[in-house]
């Protein structure tokens, strides 16, 4: 199993709608997988980091989703109302904040 995390830092007073936004594209997510898509928020340590995460069979699973879900009609939808919206992931995230992270059992 793996898991694939990634970590943004939300732009100062932007929380509630960067929220809005993870969960816009976690169901966008849930159209294509079986695996839920998580929206956490860090409660300690460097506060203010939002985290998106779901579980895969494999890395090659992982990348098959990815692929169907940029290819989803509702993707681009999602995109152009959340820039219309001021909702882009420039406008919600400090540029150069995001990490990934691909976690296996040991």
């Amino acid at each position: 199993m793996i898991q694939h995390r990634r970590t943004v830092q939300i732009a100062p007073g932007k929380q509630d709608a960067a929220i809005i936004h993870a969960h816009e594209w976690a169901n966008l997510w849930g159209k294509v997988d079986k695996h839920p898509f998580r929206v956490q928020i860090v409660t300690s340590g460097s506060l203010g980091r939002l985290v998106l995460s779901s579980n895969h069979e494999s890395l090659a699973a992982f990348e098959t989703v990815w692929k169907k879900v940029t290819a989803l009609p509702d993707n681009a939808s999602l995109v152009e109302l959340q820039r219309k919206e001021g909702r882009s992931d420039v406008d919600l995230f400090v540029p150069g904040t995001a990490h990934d992270e691909f976690l296996r059992d040991a």
